[in-house]
């Protein structure tokens, strides 16, 4: 038996991490002695079946097809029938927008730290195409743009940070790799205010950007310094390295 000193747990000797909080295990286990010498011996260590994940992946490979169908139909609607409006633009961007950060979550089953993630990434872009959509779509070039950088994707990644810092604050051993998604979702916030610089240097009343730009960098220096030991933990065991 191994024994892992984050849950207090003796696990099988053939796992080389531990299967509740992924952390690596010792090599000798605690208290086991006579499991170890009249149990252990007669468990059948059963191989993983495969079959849900095969048939997960089919699915979720199924129903991305079924959105890419509805967004060609909606395009070819929209052409054929109302070309002053681009009403199938949005239909495509809110498709897509919930099958990556919905649907195919719940299709591999990843972890709420991972749908934080997905939901940062997605829907940021999602805000952002859009925008895009709305400014051809009324005044046909790009002088409308500008909402979702100033405002909307600043707004969303301030909130799944202060999110990340309440569970992280919490300390709950559940709450694993939310440091991670914390600095993805800070590294997203310093965007906006980036490409607003480089390309957008005229702009006025940017002020939301310029605030999650700065928080995302002090929150990110802050929790460093009080969890450094943790986030390094996190790292190794996100790239499964000692």
């Amino acid at each position: 038996m191994k024994y892992c000193r984050e849950c207090g747990v003796n696990v099988n000797e053939k796992h080389a991490n531990c299967p509740l909080c992924g952390a690596y295990l010792e090599e000798k286990g605690r208290g086991q002695q006579r499991y170890a010498e009249e149990i252990e011996n007669n468990i059948n260590n059963y191989e993983i079946e495969y079959r849900d994940i095969i048939r997960r992946n089919f699915w979720s490979k199924r129903v991305l097809t079924w959105c890419l169908m509805i967004i060609v139909a909606c395009f070819v609607i929209n052409f054929l029938t109302s070309r002053d409006s681009l009403w199938s633009g949005y239909v495509a961007v809110g498709v897509l927008v919930i099958y990556f950060s919905a649907i195919s979550s719940i299709f591999k089953r990843k972890r709420f730290y991972a749908i934080f993630s997905n939901c940062a990434t997605y829907l940021s872009m999602a805000l952002v195409l859009i925008d895009v959509v709305q400014s051809l779509d009324t005044v046909r070039d790009m002088s409308a743009f500008g909402f979702s950088l100033k405002f909307a994707v600043p707004a969303l990644l301030i909130a799944v940070i202060i999110a990340c810092d309440v569970l992280i604050g919490k300390g709950d051993k559940r709450c694993t790799y939310y440091l991670l998604t914390m600095y993805w979702a800070s590294f997203l916030a310093l965007v906006p205010q980036v490409v607003i610089w480089i390309a957008f240097d005229s702009w006025t009343n940017t002020w939301l950007a310029l605030s999650a730009f700065a928080f995302a960098i002090v929150n990110g220096i802050v929790l460093t310094t009080i969890h450094g030991k943790v986030v390094t933990s996190e790292i190794k065991r996100k790239l499964n390295t000692k």
